[in-house]
């Protein structure tokens, strides 16, 4: 009963998460197709059979949800349908300029970065409306565990963690997550100690992040008390502020981790596929809707920057050529693109093969 209820909690939790991050992101799409006059034929949320569909009788574009939350897509009208081939040529004329291959390079480039500038935004838009609802948080302070990083680094039990790198960490969760981009080097970090900041050197060269790795006994960390951070009331402006600056630390972090992946420190085990997604989803929405909103934001920065990777099919594949014909004012040559598809595909379907056979590993056979 208790791991039905736990698939139940994670289908559902999956949906949602997914299906929110994915809606914004094509809306994104679609919102620059009808500003820059783009006629879009579908607008998909998920991928494979249709689960329900509807027609705009305005503009005819045909609304779907299918039934595979992990993915959707937008799609615009192109000389190359078949719907503009069986117009009659005084119809294809009339309606050429709505086509995206005629729309050129310029227009292209703002349509495919839209989507991820509207994952950028759901993120900034969760943190905005979570500064006016701030969940009690512990202070920092910390009792280090012998013979791990911290307590090498010279830790006393009490040290208040200040920042780390020069980032501030009011919080206990906020030192951890500014601690895990900085696996794999040596940095310095700030204590309050005795009313007075000491300035400390952190080891983690030899450190690695694995799935199953405990952060807090990887970096050898406990909270010595447990005291709540002060809550002050937040302004509108304040609230703006704290938008993009948990949009920024969370961007840096996705960036962290994806170069900490090429250099070892965080192990390639810790990728995982929708299965891990929906378990993380699952969990977060037993415990609140603050929980399940700060996975969303995280997760719509995570897949908005894994969109603008410069590989084809992704958006950011597209908007390196366009960048290149916009530079060099004339398209590519077919072969170009044509090949660049194959390779993408390749190095898309490795990262989908390697993330699933993780999450087979972890949750079926480990």
């Amino acid at each position: 009963m208790e791991a039905a209820q736990t698939i139940a909690w994670g289908v559902l939790g999956l949906f949602l998460l997914l299906g929110c991050i994915v809606f914004i992101h094509e809306l994104g799409h679609f919102i620059a197709c009808r500003m820059l006059g783009i006629q879009v034929l579908e607008f998909a949320v998920g991928m494979g059979p249709t689960a329900c569909q509807w027609q705009s009788k305005k503009t005819a574009t045909i609304f779907k949800i299918c039934w595979l939350p992990i993915g959707g897509y937008v799609k615009p009208l192109s000389t190359s349908e078949e719907v503009f081939k069986n117009l009659k040529p005084d119809e294809q004329k009339a309606v050429a300029s709505q086509c995206i291959d005629k729309a050129g390079s310029a227009r292209q480039w703002i349509m495919y970065f839209m989507g991820p500038a509207f994952n950028f935004l759901l993120t900034f838009f969760i943190f905005f409306i979570l500064a006016f609802n701030p969940r009690p948080e512990i202070l920092p302070l910390i009792q280090p565990i012998e013979d791990k990083p911290l307590a090498m680094a010279g830790f006393e039990v009490g040290d208040q963690l200040m920042s780390v790198a020069g980032e501030p960490t009011p919080t206990m969760t906020r030192a951890v997550q500014s601690l895990i981009p900085h696996i794999g080097s040596e940095f310095n970090v700030v204590v309050l100690r005795a009313e007075s900041e000491v300035m400390l050197t952190v080891d983690l060269r030899d450190a690695v992040l694995e799935r199953e790795t405990n952060i807090l006994d990887l970096l050898g960390l406990r909270a010595s008390s447990i005291e709540v951070a002060p809550t002050p009331p937040i302004t509108i402006a304040e609230a703006v502020g704290h938008g993009v600056s948990e949009t920024a630390f969370f961007t840096q972090l996705t960036l962290s981790t994806i170069g900490n992946l090429f250099t070892g420190s965080v192990a390639t085990d810790n990728l995982g596929s929708a299965i891990t997604i929906g378990d993380n989803a699952g969990e977060a929405l037993q415990v609140g809707w603050i929980s399940f909103a700060i996975l969303t934001a995280v997760l719509s920065i995570n897949i908005g920057i894994l969109n603008l990777l410069p590989i084809r099919p992704l958006d950011g594949g597209h908007l390196l050529f366009l960048s290149v014909e916009i530079l060099i004012r004339r398209p590519l040559p077919e072969a170009i693109h044509r090949y660049s598809l194959y390779v993408g595909f390749a190095l898309i379907a490795c990262f989908m093969l390697l993330s699933v056979s993780n999450d087979i590993y972890y949750y079926l056979i480990a």
